[in-house]
């Protein structure tokens, strides 16, 4: 048979099922989870950025986190909910929002780990994801 024993691609940096491909971008032979070949590079640069420029670690527009991560946050949230579909291009669009906010609330977690404001934006941004993705994972057992 043709194609018998033909490597097939496998899932690299995927947290998803195989069933969920569709989230995922096909680079060479791998699965490459899409949110997150976006976020945590862009994340990681930023942070590297906010420290080479020696950026302050409490700074007024920090009070705009909460707008930049509200669309990411309630995206992942709506999806796992099951009241939205999957959308590449609002995960394209939404990414580098959640990248731009993680980045500065893990700097000024770096700079000043007890910062309460960085807790409660972290506990903002994880506890309705953790709750969605909890739901989600139970609904679907």
């Amino acid at each position: 048979m043709a194609g018998q024993g033909a490597a097939q691609p496998s899932l690299w940096l995927s947290h998803h099922r195989p069933r969920d491909l569709n989230r995922c971008v096909l680079l060479g032979r791998w699965y490459i989870c899409r949110r997150c070949l976006l976020l945590w590079p862009l994340c990681y640069g930023l942070i590297a950025v906010q420290v080479g420029l020696r950026a302050p670690s409490v700074h007024a527009l920090d009070l705009l986190l909460p707008l930049l991560l509200l669309p990411p946050v309630l995206d992942y949230v709506e999806l796992h909910l099951g009241w939205r579909s999957y959308s590449a291009a609002r995960t394209w669009l939404h990414s580098p929002l959640l990248a731009l906010g993680l980045a500065r609330l893990l700097f000024r977690y770096m700079a000043r780990p007890l910062d309460p404001v960085t807790w409660l934006a972290l506990a903002a941004v994880a506890l309705p994801c953790a709750w969605a993705a909890w739901r989600h994972h139970h609904r679907n057992l």
